[in-house]
């Protein structure tokens, strides 16, 4: 997502949605993972690509308005 809709170091919106929502993945499959929550790969991984579809809608939307991709 980084190469594609950050064409330039000034659109920091994007940037900060795409960095929070790696955070945000890595922080769930971290704690799913924890022996005392053992909760296993499938419940992450369908919250994770909810995540990932609300960021890319969010910077797809703001994107095409304000910067020219290609």
């Amino acid at each position: 997502m980084y190469i594609w809709y950050t064409p330039q170091l000034t659109c920091k919106r994007n940037i900060f949605f795409i960095t929070w929502t790696l955070f945000l993945l890595q922080l769930m499959t971290s704690v799913s993972l924890h022996p005392k929550v053992n909760a296993g790969f499938l419940t992450p991984g369908i919250m994770g690509l909810y995540i990932v579809f609300l960021c890319w809608s969010a910077i797809r939307r703001y994107t095409f308005h304000f910067f020219s991709i290609g």
